[in-house]
């Protein structure tokens, strides 16, 4: 043996370092143990933080998902295009209105747009749509107070304007009106929309059907019967958004929009909250 390994101090290094790694029953070092008990002390704290931040949105979910149901069972999308037919600054704010009251779910506002521009809307209106209901949401709006704070807010429902803006300026340079409508009637020849008879409530492609024009809306028939039936007493057929909003059956069909569109989304919020927990839990405050 040398010098150095017969010293006590050579000795002592050698029984704390085995004493540093000796294992348990499971073949586990100490270390190994420790690591496992960080991570699941902060998996056990990303799940609280995540229940925490849902509790904190609740109140805010709620009321836009409520907020949305209600627009969307009042307002139909042909009377959504009545006001976003031209590519003015009325029409664009209507859009943008309309956006914000629908939900955040990109998909389904995608289709929502290309359903508004196949009935009439212009493209600059219904580009505004389109990001304001992706980014300037009441739901989002109101999460973002709770979670961050008004500031951030404030500073979304000023940034998002600011985003409209921007988008419909380079729609309105880069593409052509006349090239906007050839796509439009291109949809209209690739698809066959699915209509409701008002009167007998039978459902019929479109092109199959008679059409009248009834308060700046089209309306389609099955047949000669329904619509001379409409002709002859129309507002029994039709419910405007006045009489749905004084309606049970107006405030019953909001609250199904509501059910819907929180069925569609319970996924990807709980995915959310849910990382947003483990991010806050696992990343330090102060590094």
């Amino acid at each position: 043996m040398g010098y150095w390994e017969e010293t006590p101090e050579y000795a002592c290094t050698v029984v704390l370092h085995r004493c540093s790694h000796r294992t348990d029953g499971n073949g586990l070092s100490q270390e190994d143990d420790d690591v496992i008990s960080a991570l699941a002390e902060t998996f056990v704290e990303g799940l609280a933080t995540a229940g925490d931040f849902f509790w904190q949105a609740f109140w805010a979910l709620m009321l836009g998902f409520m907020i949305s149901g209600a627009i969307q069972a009042f307002v139909s999308k042909e009377g959504m295009v009545n006001y976003m037919g031209e590519p003015d600054a009325r029409s664009v704010l209507y859009a943008m209105g309309f956006g914000t009251a629908s939900t955040s779910c990109s998909f389904g506002d995608i289709a929502a747009t290309k359903t508004l521009f196949k009935k009439g809307a212009h493209i600059i209106p219904a580009v505004a749509f389109k990001i304001a209901s992706t980014n300037f949401v009441i739901g989002l709006t109101f999460v973002i107070w709770a979670l961050l704070g008004w500031e951030f807010a404030v500073a979304q429902a000023v940034g998002a304007p600011i985003f409209i803006l921007i988008a419909i300026t380079f729609v309105h340079l880069w593409i052509p009106y006349d090239e906007a409508e050839a796509a439009r009637e291109r949809l209209l020849r690739e698809e066959q929309p699915v209509v409701t008879d008002p009167v007998c409530k039978m459902r019929f492609e479109r092109e199959n059907g008679i059409s009248v024009e009834h308060k700046k809306e089209t309306v389609y028939f099955c047949s000669e019967g329904c619509r001379r039936l409409f002709r002859q007493e129309p507002d029994v057929h039709t419910t405007s958004w006045r009489e749905k909003v004084t309606s049970l059956n107006g405030w019953v069909e909001a609250a199904n929009q509501t059910k819907k569109d929180l069925k569609m989304l319970w996924k990807e919020l709980a995915v959310g909250f849910l990382l947003a927990g483990l991010i806050a839990a696992a990343v330090p405050q102060q590094v």
